[in-house]
């Protein structure tokens, strides 16, 4: 299992995509998700509307780069803004990135994605059961809002269709997490990805 923390390894919420708790995660051999705005002419990492305080995409990278840090584990981007394709694109090709994702844009946005080249998930849930250019999308972000609505089946459908899988851990819309992981580990993927707010008790699950 790939365990992806979401919006860094934190211990307090105003710790969530900053610098250090996206660090801190890489440190731990763990993989990323985050979430990209603009702020004027910036690619800042921002969930919600983006203030001075807001951390720069590049200043994270760089980060990375001048402390070896990656160590290509994956770093998945929550698009949060119109617009930013190509930016993104030329920022994650300075820092030479290659075990990325996008996810979460809107429709329209994806395709200018998948056209500029820019790595991409698309999204399947119990409201989005017919996922935008499933085709062209290296992988599926699963969701699951109200309910682990998806069977073992539908996973290895997905598996066979040689795409891949980030799963969406129950907790971060509230739920406990054990049923989801106990299936996970019993499927026995090692490719599969998670994003989570409990990376630390995810690794030692799955382990």
């Amino acid at each position: 299992m790939n365990i992806l923390c979401h919006r860094g390894l934190w211990k307090r919420k105003d710790e969530r995509n900053t610098i250090n708790s996206l660090v801190n995660a890489h440190i731990e051999g763990f993989g990323v998700e985050l979430d990209l705005r603009d702020r004027g002419s910036q690619i800042v990492i921002s969930h919600d509307i983006p203030t001075k305080g807001s951390e720069l995409f590049d200043s994270y990278l760089n980060e990375l780069k001048e402390n070896h840090y990656n160590n290509n584990t994956t770093i998945a981007i929550n698009i949060k803004a119109d617009g930013l394709s190509r930016k993104i694109k030329k920022i994650i090709n300075e820092y030479n990135i290659s075990n990325y994702f996008t996810f979460d844009m809107s429709n329209p946005e994806m395709l200018r994605y998948n056209n500029a080249g820019v790595i991409f998930f698309t999204r399947l849930s119990e409201y989005e059961m017919s996922p935008v250019l499933e085709k062209e999308a290296m992988g599926i972000w699963l969701d699951a809002f109200n309910k682990e609505w998806y069977s073992i089946e539908d996973i290895n459908l997905i598996v066979a269709s040689g795409k891949s899988i980030c799963f969406v851990s129950p907790e971060l819309h509230g739920r406990a997490f054990n049923k989801q992981w106990a299936m996970l580990k019993d499927m026995r993927h090692d490719d599969f990805l998670l994003c989570t707010d409990q990376a630390i008790k995810a690794k030692g699950f799955f382990r």
